[in-house]
């Protein structure tokens, strides 16, 4: 049985916020800008990586944003990526790739650098891109009030 946004709060995950377009349209632009810069050339595997999966924690943190909720936890990355499923309905495999992503960002950020591969970028570039292709789709369907 999944849980529901309320009971997040209800386990101390989750805060109830007051939601706000300019801080939605913020992480939006945020999250473009760091998909973009992923795309450089110039930058190494690790960093593209790396800008990558923080532009797709931002498009998670908008649609969770945009229900009226942040994280309240240590444990943040994951909380945004599993809310997912509840904010935009995406796709369990999705999630788990998506989490996968996050524990490689950390053992490449964290523990031994030069784990990420081109294969891992390519890979992780493309879920950006759709991610960001959903939760935009998402927010017009069903906030639309909070896109410029």
């Amino acid at each position: 049985m999944k849980m529901s946004l309320k009971e997040w709060v209800e386990n101390g995950w989750l805060t109830e916020i007051k939601v706000r377009k300019k801080e939605i349209q913020d992480i939006l632009d945020s999250a473009d800008f760091n998909l973009k810069e992923s795309k450089e050339r110039t930058h190494s595997s690790n960093w593209k990586f790396l800008i990558a999966y923080i532009a797709i924690i931002n498009y998670a943190d908008a649609a969770l944003r945009a229900c009226g909720y942040r994280t309240k936890v240590s444990s943040h990355h994951y909380y945004v990526i599993q809310s997912l499923s509840l904010t935009i309905g995406l796709e369990p495999e999705l999630i788990d790739l998506i989490d996968s992503f996050r524990k490689k960002r950390h053992i490449g950020t964290y523990e031994k650098t030069g784990t990420i591969s081109r294969q891992d970028v390519k890979e992780i570039l493309n879920i950006a891109d759709t991610l960001r292709d959903k939760v935009i789709k998402w927010l017009k369907e069903k906030h639309n009030d909070l896109l410029k």
